[in-house]
């Protein structure tokens, strides 16, 4: 046998981001598909795979057809070459423009402490104390919960009820998650301020205190499962955060 390969719809290419640097992987663009391929399949490997929308699992023959996980006999083949590095493949690219020049006004940002109190629906907390929760908690709870690791190890947790962690606690406008007792001024609504962001509509915006932000695709939230913990602090630990 020649390993796995992963079908994945290019419409959800986008899901792909989260795999880019995983030395284990190569990947090819055949038509309206992207494939995977991963000559071994552990149990970590699995479970991100798996979240990936849309996603076809195939065994691969030494002739390279294609074995539908839970099948016995093939369905179609696939040539061997050539596969490419996955950071290669996946080439980051700015959003483009929804809108004509002109059309939403930049803003300039800051956050000014006022506004009615609302529900936190996110946190913002450290890898560490994040994993020693989940480690801990009823798996039931942390279930609710959906987390994003940044390179800096900085933690974002979505859901409710939140755990009882250190750390900045958010709410959500439309996306934007802002400091809990901050709003932003100057005062505009929420859509006209997605406009100005540029936020496609599978992205959140994530603000700091200090007016800082930064953008996600709802997608490279996880399930707050231990196994899903417990990977990402095997990843963190190999890429020294």
């Amino acid at each position: 046998m020649s390993g796995w390969v992963i079908s994945v719809p290019i419409e959800q290419a986008r899901a792909l981001g989260t795999l880019r640097c995983r030395t284990d992987l190569t990947g090819r663009r055949d038509g309206d598909l992207v494939w995977l391929r991963a000559l071994s399949l552990d149990e970590n490997l699995d479970l991100e795979l798996r979240k990936l929308p849309g996603a076809q699992f195939y065994s691969v023959t030494d002739d390279w057809q294609l074995i539908p996980r839970g099948a016995r006999l093939p369905r179609r083949r696939l040539d061997p070459d050539p596969w490419t590095p996955l950071d290669s493949l996946l080439t980051p690219v700015a959003t483009p423009r929804r809108l004509p020049p002109g059309a939403v006004p930049k803003l300039s940002l800051t956050l000014v402490r006022g506004g009615s109190e609302r529900l936190a629906t996110a946190l913002v907390t450290s890898l560490p104390e994040w994993a020693t929760y989940v480690e801990s908690a009823p798996q039931l709870r942390t279930s609710r919960l959906m987390f994003l690791v940044e390179r800096s190890g900085e933690t974002w947790i979505m859901g409710t009820p939140l755990p009882p962690l250190s750390g900045v606690r958010c709410y959500e406008l439309d996306g934007l998650f802002v400091p809990a007792g901050f709003v932003w001024s100057p005062a505009v609504d929420s859509q006209t301020m997605r406009l100005s962001l540029g936020l496609a509509a599978d992205e959140v915006a994530m603000f700091e205190i200090d007016g800082a932000w930064r953008r996600a695709a709802r997608t490279e939230f996880v399930k707050g499962s231990r196994a899903a913990v417990r990977a990402t602090l095997a990843r963190s630990a190999h890429a020294g955060l």
